[in-house]
């Protein structure tokens, strides 16, 4: 299996409403994303949840998912 490639310059916050709604706040450095995309300008990226917050407050992270369809037409 193929080592991962963690998304360095990224910060990823969840917030929890009262109503149980949630969402994620995402801060990503383009100048990285663009370092790692394919020729074509696609990156697939897969954002898990942290086991426990960053102590920056981070709950998520994320990293490049280097999964390759049969119809390569396809961005994932």
């Amino acid at each position: 299996m193929p080592e991962k490639k963690y998304i360095q310059k990224c910060k990823i916050v969840e917030k929890t409403f009262d109503d149980g709604g949630s969402l994620l706040n995402v801060a990503i450095n383009v100048d990285e994303l663009v370092e790692i995309a394919d020729p074509n300008g696609w990156l697939n990226i897969t954002i898990a949840k942290r086991r426990q917050p960053s102590e920056k407050g981070a709950t998520h992270y994320a990293y490049k998912n280097d999964f390759k369809p049969k119809d390569e037409d396809l961005p994932f």
